[in-house]
């Protein structure tokens, strides 16, 4: 499965055969038009609490993710994952699918320009191995 990581600045300028799994912090989705199937998510961008309230990434959003890429993962055409600046969230949503459909991670934790949310990807890829999508 070909699965790539994006920023919101990129997908707006671009136009791609994919599906989109978009992820924003704020109430305004990425201005994505003429793609293949896309998934609006929004949760901010931290690994932990961090002590004030703040939407992090939940189960319902991860049940949302897996939900859309098993439904989509046969039809053909690759997954980007898009968050704000394309370094954390999606980062971690990526390393997680390419962990589980590909068996290896390495392309997001090796590469300098990412820094995975640690949350996502922990969420995300325990959801996928336990089976945890419901």
């Amino acid at each position: 499965m070909i699965i790539d990581v994006r920023s919101r600045k990129i997908i707006e300028q671009n136009q791609y055969d994919a599906n989109i799994i978009s992820i924003t912090s704020n109430s305004t989705n990425a201005n994505i038009t003429n793609f293949g199937p896309t998934l609006f998510l929004r949760f901010e961008d931290f690994d932990e609490y961090p002590g004030w309230s703040v939407q992090l990434i939940q189960k319902s959003d991860v049940k949302k993710i897996i939900d859309f890429v098993m439904a989509n993962k046969d039809n053909g055409k690759h997954f980007i994952i898009q968050c704000d600046a394309g370094v954390s969230r999606s980062a971690g949503v990526a390393a997680a699918l390419m962990k589980y459909f590909n068996g290896d991670d390495t392309p997001i934790f090796n590469n300098p320009q990412y820094c995975p949310n640690m949350r996502c990807y922990r969420m995300v890829l325990r959801a996928l191995m336990e089976g945890d999508n419901e």
